[in-house]
């Protein structure tokens, strides 16, 4: 579907983008296939949401397909309060 021309950057009706609710149940495949159709604004939210989760796999994606550096700097200030060392040290 997102081939053909279906936006991935819809919001169900929970008013969340399909990303999001890809790392809020962990969805690790769905994940992979969304990361190059969505937008910035979804990206940053949704790896805000993984670190909070704790979703390690999740993350990986993430740091694979290019966080950029304010990302990962939103991310450290979540596991500061969180205190994951498992998310702390994937981040580094």
């Amino acid at each position: 579907l997102l081939e053909n021309g279906a936006d991935a950057n819809t919001i169900n009706g929970n008013y969340k983008y399909l990303l999001e609710v890809a790392v809020d149940k962990c969805f690790l495949e769905m994940t992979v296939i969304l990361m190059p159709y969505v937008n910035a604004q979804q990206c940053i939210t949704a790896f805000s949401m993984a670190v909070k989760k704790r979703h390690i796999e999740i993350l990986e994606v993430f740091l694979v397909n290019g966080i950029t550096a304010n990302e990962l700097n939103a991310a450290l200030h979540e596991i500061g309060v969180g205190q994951s060392t498992a998310i702390f040290d994937l981040l580094l």
